[in-house]
């Protein structure tokens, strides 16, 4: 989805002379942008540790929140020192560089999920369902919840 995203950004810069065609790129790159947070969420959920599960959730919304307004603050200064051409080629320049990182992230995720102890897998698995038993939830229950029951 990072990969869309730098395209559709790029294709942004190339087609600025049209404003049907820009507004239909911006919709469609906008589309990539909540399953990104949505990942990044999953991620977080999985790495991080029950106990500091809300932290690691804050971080990221804090890191969306921050990275917005250094964007909105870098584009604007280069939107006012030179033309809109030049301000519009920011976001795929970022989302490129970013690209790497996210590998490195997800690289370090499947490590960290490899590593983790099968008691401590094992207990998570136990927790949720002494949850779901607790809340009366039984197993087709859950799955017919979530529409994978026949």
């Amino acid at each position: 989805c990072l990969t869309l995203l730098t395209v559709g950004y790029v294709v942004f810069r190339m087609v600025m002379g049209n404003f049907l065609i820009l507004g239909v790129m911006e919709i469609l790159t906008g589309l990539c942008v909540s399953p990104l947070f949505a990942t990044g969420n999953l991620i977080v959920k999985d790495i991080v540790p029950a106990r500091s599960l809300t932290e690691g959730l804050s971080w990221v919304t804090t890191a969306g929140s921050v990275g917005t307004s250094f964007g909105s603050t870098i584009a604007g200064a280069v939107l006012d020192a030179s033309s809109p051409h030049m301000s519009m080629m920011i976001p795929w320049i970022v989302t490129l560089c970013a690209v790497p990182l996210a590998l490195l992230g997800w690289f370090l995720a499947r490590k960290r999920r490899t590593h983790v102890p099968a008691v401590e897998r094992d207990d998570a698995e136990a927790r949720r369902r002494a949850v779901n038993n607790r809340l009366g939830i039984r197993p087709a229950l859950v799955q017919a919840r979530a529409g994978l029951s026949t």
